[in-house]
């Protein structure tokens, strides 16, 4: 009877001392190597839609199409030949496609990559050209965006409409809905925000939200991806929504926060355990970011909603 007990009493131990998920007591470690975050180039902190030929990397510099010069940052072109010339004001810039000499302002200058025709379009050294006409240029390694002038983020409300909330009440179901459509001062929300990747930047609630993207960890498993200006100790909370199903809950993984001079990059599992434990979801582990429509937070915005489009996933 003995042995019975001591043996009943180390099994009990081990139950109390297994991890509630076998997912916990693993060590999170994000695979850099499947991070597929699309380049990007803003000029006043607005991205810039390439329709045909996308920004490229070339011996660690960027070309861009060559009509981006004209249609984003003034300059007036001409092209005679492989000779390229670009005047912006008083700023004349010449350089010859294939070749790694070219003349600012009169001054010759080496470039590290030349001019080059790619697939039908000509492609020119982003940071050149664009200093040589009097921006200034910077490279966010964390983002992947190359800021070109301004960098003054825009708030949201400057760049997308609201709409009204009934349109996407399917999307809200189960107790996460009161949160997110109760303002801060407790009156309700009756305006959502719908915003697409392609509206990044934006400031909301007095943080600015550079990127949200997919990320994996180096077991496979699927991670939301969120870089911010957000000082919130405990991380920012996201909230998956679904066409009539429980919106879930996602709280941070704080042990693999990334603080980034200014910007932090913030990391939440797509699968998570709490979602059998608080409503019997027995299909949890099935859950996956391409069946999620919306991603949205709480802030302290009192007009509005704020609703992440998935659409980031296309970049894969």
């Amino acid at each position: 009877m003995r042995k019975k007990v001591v043996l009943l009493a180390a099994v009990l131990a081990a139950m109390i001392a297994a991890p509630a998920s076998s997912y916990a007591a693993d060590k999170i470690v994000i695979a850099q190597d499947k991070l597929n975050l699309s380049l990007e180039v803003l000029v006043n902190a607005r991205r810039v839609a390439f329709p045909d030929m996308k920004p490229i990397r070339k011996d660690s510099r960027i070309l861009v199409p060559l009509r981006f010069v004209s249609d984003k940052l003034g300059g007036k072109l001409s092209l005679k030949g492989n000779d390229i010339t670009i005047v912006k004001g008083d700023r004349t810039v010449k350089l010859t496609i294939g070749a790694k000499v070219a003349v600012a302002n009169d001054e010759i200058v080496n470039l590290d990559v030349a001019a080059n025709a790619i697939n039908g379009r000509t492609m020119v050294p982003l940071r050149f050209i664009s200093e040589a006409l009097g921006e200034a240029v910077e490279w966010d390694a964390v983002n992947q965006y190359v800021w070109i002038g301004s960098k003054d983020v825009p708030h949201i409300n400057e760049v997308v409409k609201a709409e009204d909330v009934k349109k996407y009440e399917k999307y809200y179901v189960g107790p996460a809905k009161e949160t997110l459509l109760t303002a801060v001062n407790w009156e309700p929300i009756t305006k959502v925000i719908v915003v697409k990747s392609s509206d990044l930047p934006v400031e909301i609630g007095g943080k600015i939200y550079y990127r949200l993207d997919k990320a994996y960890d180096t077991k496979g498993k699927e991670f939301i991806r969120m870089a911010s200006n957000e000082p919130y100790d405990m991380g920012r909370d996201l909230f998956l929504l679904r066409n009539g199903k429980t919106t879930y809950k996602r709280q941070e993984e704080s042990d693999i926060r990334e603080e980034h001079n200014g910007i932090r990059v913030q990391y939440q599992a797509v699968v998570d355990v709490a979602d059998f434990d608080l409503y019997r979801d027995k299909n949890y582990k099935n859950m996956k970011l391409k069946d999620v429509d919306y991603i949205s937070m709480y802030t302290k915005e009192r007009t509005f909603n704020t609703l992440f489009k998935t659409d980031f996933l296309k970049n894969e």
